[in-house]
């Protein structure tokens, strides 16, 4: 059996080469961002909330938390990005006035 405190050092994220494809092919090189910076969000709260594999979660688009992790972009081309990525049909968003895009992947 294995160690579980070993396990949990070592994350790896559940990075899906043609679905990032397909992200980059619809909205760019920013839709590629925006897919590396969902995928390790929805993936640490499955870990966080014990999820199924499967599942995915609305993730918050904020400017500084992609900032914070490396993946900063400016707000209107992000918007542009995920409003090409729901044209496509990959993702669903969510928005409030004044905050940010939350967008959960279809695939």
């Amino acid at each position: 059996m294995a160690d579980t405190k070993k396990q949990k050092q070592h994350f790896i994220m559940n990075f899906k080469i043609h679905v990032r494809m397909a992200w980059k092919k619809a909205a760019g090189d920013k839709g590629a961002i925006l897919y590396e910076y969902y995928t390790w969000k929805n993936e640490m709260l499955k870990r966080v909330r014990k999820a199924k594999a499967n599942q995915n979660f609305f993730i918050p688009m904020s400017n500084i938390g992609m900032e914070e992790m490396g993946y900063g972009m400016h707000r209107q081309t992000k918007a542009t990005a995920i409003r090409k990525l729901k044209r496509a049909g990959l993702i669903d968003y969510q928005r409030e006035i004044g905050g940010a895009y939350q967008i959960c992947s279809l695939n």
